[in-house]
């Protein structure tokens, strides 16, 4: 009889926790379910500004074996060796108040000499100490590398590096620049970065940039907003690979529209060093001046009186308005060279033309 009542008692305890167990996991899906529910009903920007930026490029990265060596900036380090590069660009004088740094291809030779062309004819060039630094890759083309060579030998204004020139390969081009400046042109004031298919006007940079940028902590460019969406396209001409900004629609960082970027010399060490701390991201421009300088810096929206985006706008605001105070336009590479003569005739510069 006791050994009847002690199996009952011990069923019963099984029963008990079994029933226990249950009640605890079915408590636990539910309460789960409502917060993972209450996290979808969150709004897309909500969400975006709960998660941390910098931490979402190594989340990324982790868990995928595709290129994974791409991402360690220990080694994407050495594939910025430099072939051709003039040592003494910045040296002989105290201070360079313009670096003007332009990423160029190998192939567009022509850009390269109309751009030097309008600045050192600009008046602007005798007033303030000026630089030019284009930055190139290589191609695997013998008789296209002897030209750079004679190209280089001529003008002493080339950084060559190591890797391919190739749309892709722009953000191993805009790290050398920064790589090289740091080590080279420790005595400049202004860093501008351009593409060799846009106009840069020196009297209104002088005039109305060069003396408000005294700051060591901002960016002055067109600023990209995240919350103005700009879109990560997963096809086409800027693809980006699924293992980066996974299960993002747009970037979540602000970025500059690369065509014209202005900093400090201060600041270009600073960011060099910022560029070993992020894996390694094709699009120039969102790496640049949104992944790696949200590092250390901030943006600062360039006043749109001081940009034109199509050639017509800037062609009548030369042609028409005296005071046009634009100093960078993203134009056609023939039109830089009638766009300067109009604006030095505009300035009664007529010994410039």
């Amino acid at each position: 009889m006791v050994v009847m009542c002690y199996k009952a008692n011990s069923v019963f305890v099984v029963i008990f926790l079994v029933m226990l167990q249950l009640c605890v996991s079915i408590m636990l899906y539910i309460f789960g379910l409502q917060r993972f529910n209450t996290k979808k009903t969150l709004g897309m920007e909500t969400y975006l500004n709960q998660r941390d930026p910098k931490e979402v490029y190594y989340k990324d990265a982790i868990g995928t074996t595709v290129n994974l060596h791409r991402l360690k900036r220990g080694e994407t380090d050495g594939l910025l060796g430099v072939a051709l590069e003039n040592r003494l660009l910045c040296k002989k004088v105290s201070q360079v108040d313009l670096l003007l740094v332009v990423h160029s291809a190998v192939g567009n030779p022509d850009r390269r000499r109309i751009i030097r062309t309008v600045f050192k004819k600009d008046p602007m060039y005798k007033n303030y100490t000026i630089r030019l630094l284009f930055l190139l890759g290589f191609k695997r083309d013998a008789k296209l590398q002897d030209k750079i060579n004679q190209e280089f030998s001529q003008y002493g204004d080339i950084v060559q590096g190591r890797f391919l020139d190739t749309y892709r390969n722009l953000t191993y081009k805009a790290v050398m620049g920064l790589k090289w400046i740091s080590h080279n042109c420790r005595n400049v004031r202004n860093v501008v970065k351009i593409d060799d298919d846009v106009y840069m006007d020196l009297d209104n940079f002088f005039s109305h940039i060069y003396h408000n940028i005294n700051s060591t902590n901002h960016i002055l460019c067109r600023v990209l907003y995240s919350r103005h969406a700009v879109k990560v396209n997963r096809r086409g001409k800027w693809a980006v690979q699924k293992y980066q900004f996974r299960h993002y629609d747009t970037f979540p960082v602000d970025f500059c529209s690369g065509f014209a970027v202005t900093m400090t010399g201060s600041m270009i060490p600073a960011l060099y060093k910022a560029s070993l701390l992020v894996p390694i991201f094709w699009v120039d421009d969102v790496f640049m001046y949104g992944m790696v300088r949200g590092f250390i810096v901030t943006l600062d929206n360039l006043n749109p009186e001081f940009y034109k985006l199509k050639r017509n706008e800037i062609l009548k605001c030369f042609k028409e308005d005296k005071k046009c105070k634009v100093v960078f336009s993203h134009v056609y590479s023939s039109l830089i060279m009638p766009l300067w003569q109009w604006r030095q005739e505009s300035l009664g510069h007529s010994g410039s033309s």
